[in-house]
């Protein structure tokens, strides 16, 4: 099963960071790090905005970048979907994290049960790790969720 990491990008600078790193620097290291590795990333920018992507970012066949057809989270969700060639859409803003095990997690869920959908809640902390709270509510960091499903429910409304 290939699994397809979708992550909108507004390339903010993360304000933690002492060299301007970018929120997308911590959220694809995350992706990396999964014990359950995706099989492609893909990243939605705003129209006109993929120069923009700094050179670190590698862009190959693991890694690509995409421009929206219009300025919005929604476009850029979609613009990644239509790019993406997993059989699983695996989630992700641009400034959150997953756990190491959290896409092996999902994709346990989905393989033992038959779901076509998993989401999670999220553990939020401040720029220095500190706990915040629980936030128990469905946001796209959270979701995986099979391509046919997707396909059948239809895209993000921009």
């Amino acid at each position: 099963m290939k699994l397809s990491a979708i992550v909108p990008s507004r390339l903010q600078v993360n304000p933690a960071s002492e060299t301007g790193n970018l929120y997308l620097d911590l959220s694809l290291m995350s992706l990396r790090r999964q014990s359950r590795k995706v099989d492609e990333c893909i990243v939605a920018v705003d129209p006109g905005q993929s120069a923009k992507v700094p050179a670190r970012f590698e862009r190959s066949g693991w890694l690509r970048v995409v421009e929206a057809k219009e300025p919005s989270q929604a476009s850029a969700l979609n613009a990644a979907v239509e790019a993406a060639t997993g059989d699983v859409l695996v989630f992700l803003e641009d400034d959150d994290q997953r756990e190491a095990n959290a896409v092996a997690i999902a994709m346990d869920a989905m393989n033992e049960t038959g779901a076509v959908l998993v989401t999670s809640n999220q553990r939020e902390v401040d720029e220095t790790g500190s706990f915040i709270r629980i936030n128990d509510f469905a946001t796209p960091s959270g979701w995986n969720i099979s391509r046919p499903w997707f396909d059948k429910v239809g895209g993000f409304d921009p």
